[in-house]
């Protein structure tokens, strides 16, 4: 898991949306070469995300990214370095600049019953979403987290500045816990909206790195994105 992508032969990837941002990691070339500049549809990461290598290239790049629960994408014929020797067990990941594109993978791949040839996949068909929501009348419950009282949201959220990338608290969480959770894309940073509170008092040495370097001019127009986990 890496929060930037640099290499020794192309050099730094940069975000399409500032390219004094970072486009996150660790597929930020996916996120931001292919799926931002709209060079394709739709992309899979694969491997083990630990912290969020999908979601946090969508979130800096304004993409739709998926982290499924384990269990619902089939991984045969996945080449990965910690083969089963998993600390956090990996899942497939789509990424895409549309809402639709996410749901049309994971209901072509759900509804070809890959547990048939996978005996690590749960048996779940594909489920209406509708159906699935107003299932016996109940109402849906929404709940939102504000903060994790390590580091504040201000400053993870937009993309940012390259070589400042360092804290992923938001997207290891579901990981641990092994929750679905949905990157969408709500806005972008506005230098006058977003204007540093000159009032705010750090928490801790993260808060207080993140703090320090957000910078609502620099990253002017960078996605604002949320986290939908279920």
């Amino acid at each position: 898991m890496t929060l930037e992508i640099c290499s020794n032969i192309t050099g730094i990837t940069t975000n399409p949306h500032n390219t004094a941002l970072t486009p996150g990691g660790s597929s930020g070339g996916e996120s931001a070469a292919l799926q931002a500049l709209y060079g394709s549809p739709l992309g899979i990461g694969s491997d083990i995300d630990p912290g969020g290598s999908i979601r946090s290239p969508a979130a800096n790049c304004g993409l739709y990214g998926l982290k499924p629960s384990t269990g619902r994408l089939p991984l045969i014929g996945c080449v990965s370095y910690v083969l089963e020797c998993e600390t956090i067990i990996r899942t497939l990941r789509p990424i895409s600049p549309t809402f639709s594109g996410i749901g049309l993978f994971m209901k072509m791949i759900i509804e070809s019953k890959p547990w048939i040839t996978d005996s690590m996949m749960l048996p779940i068909p594909w489920r209406d979403q509708d159906e699935h929501i107003h299932r016996d009348n109940k109402k849906l419950t929404v709940g939102v987290m504000w903060t994790d009282d390590v580091v504040a949201p201000a400053f993870p959220t937009p993309a940012p500045l390259h070589n400042t990338s360092r804290y992923w608290g938001y997207t290891s969480l579901f990981n641990l816990l092994d929750y679905s959770a949905l990157v969408f894309p709500v806005t972008k940073v506005d230098p006058e909206r977003g204007a540093k509170d000159a009032t705010y008092t750090p928490k801790n040495e993260f808060d207080s790195w993140s703090y320090e370097h957000y910078d609502p001019v620099k990253q002017k127009d960078a996605p604002v994105s949320l986290q939908l986990v279920a």
